[in-house]
């Protein structure tokens, strides 16, 4: 294992906000205002959609995958933090720089994990989110990679406590801009590394993000009444003709079984073939530097 689960385990949190509401709601999507207008409900859709989603930094984890090399350049770079200063623009560069963190963890980078790391507290400080985070103790684990499991419990046990607060303030779209800030800095970086070192490999992925990217689209239109939303709803509406060139076959197979370490493992022996062209993969591209660009200014 990785520091990179660290960052796993910051994106899952979001995956828990609404769990702690006892009290169950009918939600009607026939009904847009109420949808749009009642934050309970909001959170209700977001913890749903996010739940759904894999976690961004499982795409940058393909670039070391892929052989190619650390190249710090393309983060965005910590002195950006004091650029954000409204809570959307906020909530989005956490997500930014927790994608970076992953990025720079997978290719076991201990300087500028720790570099990153304090940009991630400063950031969740400011989202009043940090005092649920033992960070002091995650930088010294983080200089020894010995310490990688204690890392891991420590942050669930952190994140459980923060859920907690998160689901009791209503902050749905503090999770919902923080995934879209991740996801957005994730194929970016994946799409960088797929044009320097033509790597059909990376492409392939990037045109399996079509699926998340419909996904996304839906948890943004829970916030379409937002004014503060209506230039990233715009960025991302602009990226969907682009993915729907991309073509995804799958072939079911039957699944199989194996024992793993004394453990009954289910292999998934489906296939799936990603049918994307270099030209579509640099419309795409383009698009998506323009979209990581508006988010880090």
């Amino acid at each position: 294992m990785k520091i990179s689960k660290l960052i796993i385990i910051l994106f899952s949190f979001i995956t828990l906000l609404s769990c702690n509401n006892k009290k169950k709601e009918d939600i009607s999507f026939n009904d847009s205002t109420q949808i749009s207008n009642n934050t309970h409900v909001n959170s209700v859709l977001v913890h749903a959609i996010v739940k759904s989603m894999p976690p961004p930094v499982e795409l940058t984890s393909l670039i070391s995958e892929s052989g190619t090399a650390f190249d710090k350049s393309q983060l965005n770079p910590v002195v950006n933090k004091n650029k954000y200063t409204s809570l959307n623009e906020k909530s989005l560069a956490l997500g930014v720089y927790a994608a970076d963190l992953g990025y720079i963890n997978f290719f076991e980078k201990t300087y500028e994990a720790v570099e990153y790391l304090d940009v991630v507290k400063d950031m969740s400080d400011q989202l009043s989110v940090g005092q649920f985070i033992d960070f002091s103790t995650l930088k010294r684990l983080a200089r020894n990679k010995s310490s990688i499991d204690s890392i891991i419990y420590i942050t669930t046990d952190n994140f459980e406590k923060m859920n907690v607060y998160l689901a009791k303030q209503s902050r749905g779209k503090v999770s919902a801009l923080m995934l879209v800030g991740g996801w957005i800095e994730s194929i970016y970086l994946v799409c960088r590394a797929g044009k320097l070192h033509n790597s059909r490999h990376l492409m392939e992925h990037v045109g399996e993000q079509k699926v998340v990217l419909d996904e996304i689209i839906i948890l943004l239109g829970l916030f379409k009444d937002n004014p503060d939303f209506a230039d990233l709803i715009k960025h991302f509406s602009e990226l969907k003709p682009l993915f729907e060139r991309v073509k995804i076959n799958y072939e079911y197979r039957e699944p199989s079984t194996k024992e793993v370490n004394g453990t009954l493992v289910i292999e998934d022996n489906s296939k799936k073939e990603v049918l994307i062209s270099d030209k579509q993969f640099d419309l795409i591209s383009e698009k998506v530097y323009e979209l990581r660009n508006y988010v880090v200014k």
